[in-house]
């Protein structure tokens, strides 16, 4: 990155970045290429609670906003993202980048992959499944059927498709090393020190083994025998990140139960667990980015969270890197609401300004 510079007008931001957790921000900052001042706190407007990150990636400028301490769920996303969007009018997409449960040893028709614990999952549609599926929310049929309702995605915007497709290319002639690039930013930043690698077995348990103890780690409770694990193959370069594309199940509550992670996985397609993408779907153009820090089990712990959030953090800043930054700068010609925002704007600083009577 390069140094640090004063923040520049609402109408020169691009990409909205929204990461729930603190150490997720704290990785989103870290992959930005420059970070804007803004000291002069001209980054919200009027009514928008949000706190903000402003940088730069490439040629685009970047706003990230995490949510209030305690808040999660779609709602709380969503809630952000909406002001973010009013606040920079000009945000063309939005990135929902941070931690979630991935289903190790899927097997889905069309979407090969391993998911082990640092991986990096990306919502895209295929054709058994969408993008994102909201499956706490539906209708219950007869014969124990449960058909969702909520809201499905499906396929990411198309002004990011194009940079998912250049990067999944990159990959094939050895571009793209998220584990090399964690390290590069740890040594740039010491203070990431604690984001590192973890040395934790990643290995994934069967979905009948359960944790033996809740008060106890994995490593003091837990028999990490053949038995008790599931089978996976060896990779070639252990501590690789893959990137894996498929179906993303958000809903407002923590799956740690392997059997309902597995059935769902079943019947949805779904490989990757999280609770903010519901929310943040309706209205939002929004490619959502996890990285695997649990198996959606009752051995879930935060281990892994901090390596699992830089990883999605890098996998992002790829993404942004390789977006048509031309195209994401020009008007758009479905919106016509930019100058009556600015209008507004003025008004709202016009009044901040009045003498209260």
């Amino acid at each position: 990155m390069t140094g640090l510079r004063r923040s520049l007008p609402f109408d020169e931001y691009y990409v909205g970045w929204v990461c729930p957790l603190v150490n997720e921000q704290v990785a989103a900052r870290a992959v930005l290429d420059e970070i804007h001042d803004d000291a002069t706190g001209l980054g919200t407007t009027l009514n928008d609670e949000n706190v903000y990150t402003l940088g730069r990636i490439g040629k685009l400028n970047v706003v990230i906003a995490g949510l209030p301490e305690k808040a999660q769920g779609s709602g709380a996303a969503a809630r952000v993202a909406s002001d973010m969007v009013r606040t920079y009018y000009r945000i063309k997409v939005v990135l929902l980048v941070g931690t979630g449960g991935g289903v190790p040893g899927f097997k889905i028709e069309g979407v090969a992959g391993d998911i082990r614990l640092g991986d990096v999952v990306v919502c895209d549609a295929s054709k058994q499944s969408n993008a994102v599926i909201q499956y706490d929310s539906g209708k219950a049929l007869q014969g124990g059927v449960f058909q969702p309702t909520g809201w499905q995605l499906d396929k990411p915007p198309e002004r990011i498709r194009g940079a998912i497709s250049k990067y999944q290319v990159g990959s094939i002639f050895g571009e793209h090393d998220i584990a090399h690039s964690i390290e590069d930013l740890i040594e740039w930043y010491p203070a990431l020190k604690s984001y590192a690698r973890p040395s934790e077995e990643i290995r994934a348990f069967r979905a009948d083994y359960v944790h033996q103890n809740k008060d106890q780690a994995c490593t003091e409770c837990c028999s990490f025998t053949d038995a008790n694990l599931l089978q996976q193959d060896a990779r070639d370069f252990p501590e690789e990140v893959v990137v894996h594309y498929g179906s993303i199940g958000s809903a407002a509550l923590v799956v740690r139960d392997s059997s309902l992670r597995d059935r769902l996985a079943r019947e949805q397609n779904i490989i990757c667990f999280e609770m903010e993408a519901a929310g943040m779907m309706d209205g939002f153009p929004c490619l959502v980015i996890r990285g695997i820090s649990n198996y959606a089990d009752s051995h879930k712990n935060d281990t892994w969270e901090r390596y699992a959030a830089l990883a999605a953090a890098v996998y992002a800043h790829a993404i942004v890197l390789r977006m048509n930054w031309q195209s994401m700068m020009e008007p758009d010609p479905i919106s016509n609401t930019w100058a009556a925002t600015l209008k507004s704007l003025k008004a709202e600083r016009r009044k901040m300004k009045e003498p209260r009577v």
